[in-house]
């Protein structure tokens, strides 16, 4: 009976890859499902500490050779390759980027013109930015050009829901995005982390949208004895029969992130407003 749990145990974590950050695979309930989504949920304090929480988990999946798609909606793609490589082996993004398994595609052609000089996989989308079923059309069209018929699959990172939200200058159209391509992906197997600053929208926009994804990581600052802490929760895991309610401390560093999980007898906020 040991034996079989313990088989069993071992099969369940052949289908989690790593987050990049132990602490987070933990209260996450092992990793993250490989065909899942995942939501990160931030206020505008800490944005850009959502997108650095990604990098190890960026840094991991060149490592290993997978292929990476970078969805930008509000910033260059030049930006994001001075993250990967400030965070990254620059040796290791370049080799990547040149066996065709990193690529930039720009969906509101904020930066067209830039991509070129970046990177030779670089996609600018620019007709129809109102136009949501063109949009995923030409997604899904990008992500077979990029893996045509091969059995591989791909990790994408979408980094700004909220600039799609005010681009499309339609929230149900945007949600509407959303939905067909997780759902595409999750039949294909990918993964894809999103971003959503929930302070730019309405609180019933912001539930629908956490409705859609596999799991939800809530980044929060607090003012806590007149010094401003940063919190993250899990309130969403697909590997979990329940949330996780507590509030646990984060800092950026030079690596990513650094999550510190409670110790006995510590006591963090259950809840950050």
């Amino acid at each position: 009976m040991e034996n079989q749990k313990s088989q069993l145990h071992d099969n369940n974590r052949n289908f989690l890859t790593t987050s990049g950050v132990l602490e987070l695979d933990r209260l996450l309930g092992g990793g993250i499902k490989i065909g899942s989504s995942t939501l990160l949920l931030t206020d505008s304090s800490t944005y850009n500490d959502a997108i650095v929480s990604l990098l190890p988990y960026c840094r991991d999946v060149l490592q290993r050779g997978e292929i990476l798609i970078y969805i930008l909606t509000s910033s260059p793609a030049i930006d994001e390759r001075d993250l990967l490589n400030s965070y990254c082996d620059v040796e290791l993004v370049d080799q990547r980027d040149n066996e065709g398994k990193l690529f930039f595609v720009d969906l509101f052609s904020r930066s067209a013109g830039y991509g070129s000089e970046i990177s030779s996989n670089a996609h600018v989308i620019v007709e129809k930015p109102h136009d949501v079923n063109f949009i995923y059309n030409r997604l899904c069209d990008l992500r077979y050009k990029i893996l045509g018929g091969k059995k591989s699959k791909a990790r994408f990172i979408y980094n700004d829901l909220s600039a799609t939200i005010i681009d499309t200058n339609n929230h149900d159209q945007a949600i509407k995005l959303m939905r067909r391509l997780l759902i595409q992906l999750k039949a294909l197997g990918d993964l894809i982390h999103c971003i959503l600053n929930e302070k730019m929208h309405d609180e019933k926009i912001t539930e629908t949208i956490k409705h859609l994804f596999d799991n939800v990581i809530q980044f929060k600052s607090h003012e806590q004895k007149a010094k401003p802490k940063k919190f993250l929760q899990v309130t969403k895991s697909i590997n979990l029969f329940t949330s996780v309610n507590d509030m646990v401390p984060y800092e950026v560093t030079r690596s990513g992130i650094s999550v510190r999980l409670k110790k006995e007898k510590e006591r963090y906020p259950r809840q950050v407003r």
